[in-house]
C-alpha cells in the first residue's frame, strides 16, 4: 500500500521534529541529527479518517513508538507494557482509564467551566444593572434637560 504524501512532506515532517525539538513526544527519546533514533512524523487523526498533512495533525515519534501505534503486538519502550495512544488496550485497561477521566479530570474540567460561565453570566448581570440604574437615567435627565 502506498501512501501519498505531499511534495514537500520532507520539509514539513522536518519542521515538526524541529518544532517537537527533536524528541519523541511520547518517551523522549532524542533523535537529533548526532542520535542513533529514527524519528517519524505520525498523523494524530490518520489521512484515511480525514485527517491532514497539516503541522497540527503530526507530532513527533521514534520509530518504536510508531510501530507501537500502528501494530497491535508491538509496545511503545517506556510505557512498560501499555500502548501508545490506547489503540491495542484491552477492556481493564480502557476502564480503568475511563474511571481515572470521570474521577478526576471531568470534575476539574467542569468547574473550570462552571466557573468561566458563571463569570461570563456576572458580566453580563453587571452590564444589564449599569444600562437601567446608571445609562437609563441619564439619558432621561438628558430629554428633560433638552426639552
Amino acid at each position: 500500500m502506498t501512501r501519498k504524501y505531499p511534495s514537500n512532506w520532507s520539509s514539513i515532517r522536518k519542521e515538526v521534529y524541529k518544532r517537537d525539538d527533536y524528541k519523541c513526544q511520547n518517551c523522549g527519546k532524542e533523535g537529533s541529527q548526532g542520535a542513533n533514533v529514527e524519528l517519524h512524523a505520525h498523523h494524530i487523526v490518520p489521512k484515511k479518517k480525514g485527517g491532514s498533512d497539516n503541522k497540527n495533525n503530526l507530532k513527533t515519534l521514534c520509530v518504536d513508538c510508531h510501530n507501537a501505534i500502528h501494530h497491535k503486538d508491538k509496545m511503545a519502550p517506556t510505557r512498560k507494557g501499555h500502548p501508545v495512544d490506547g489503540e491495542a488496550m484491552n477492556e481493564s485497561e480502557r476502564r480503568s482509564r475511563g474511571i481515572i477521566w470521570w474521577t478526576f479530570i471531568f470534575p476539574i474540567k467542569l468547574s473550570i467551566w462552571l466557573t468561566v460561565v458563571s463569570f461570563k453570566l456576572f458580566l453580563l448581570i453587571t452590564i444589564v444593572t449599569l444600562r437601567i440604574t446608571i445609562i437609563a437615567p441619564l439619558r432621561l435627565l438628558a430629554k428633560l434637560l433638552s426639552d
